[in-house]
């Protein structure tokens, strides 16, 4: 995540005054573990689906992860999918994430729990 506060703050510098506040405001209230909070402010999907997925709105999170196209956002993703249930859908989405970024071991993981709990 640090790898990634970094880019979000070279992004915010070339946001804009009031966007770059917003995302540096809603990064802010992530890191006080006020995510829900976080979540309404976030405009990068892959930020507001970790908030939302931290917040527990897994729904929200799936409908913010699928406009990410990274591999941790696929993670993600799947883990959503797997909270809510929808193990094959976790699959697909850690198999996707494995395309993007094949030495992910925690997707290699997970989705091999997925496949046991799909047989």
């Amino acid at each position: 995540m640090k790898a990634r506060a970094a880019v979000l703050l070279a992004g915010l510098l070339m946001a804009g005054p009031a966007r770059a506040s917003d995302d540096w405001t809603a990064h802010r209230l992530f890191q006080e573990g006020r995510y829900a909070e976080a979540a309404e402010i976030f405009t990068d999907p892959a930020w507001k689906g970790a908030a939302l997925y931290r917040s527990g709105q897994w729904w929200r999170a799936v409908e913010a992860f699928v406009r990410a196209s990274d591999a941790d956002s696929l993670f993600n993703l799947g883990n959503a999918y797997a909270q809510l249930g929808y193990y094959a859908l976790a699959l697909e989405s850690y198999r996707a994430a494995l395309s993007r970024q094949p030495d992910f071991p925690d997707a290699v993981f997970n989705a091999g729990v997925m496949r046991e709990l799909l047989a």
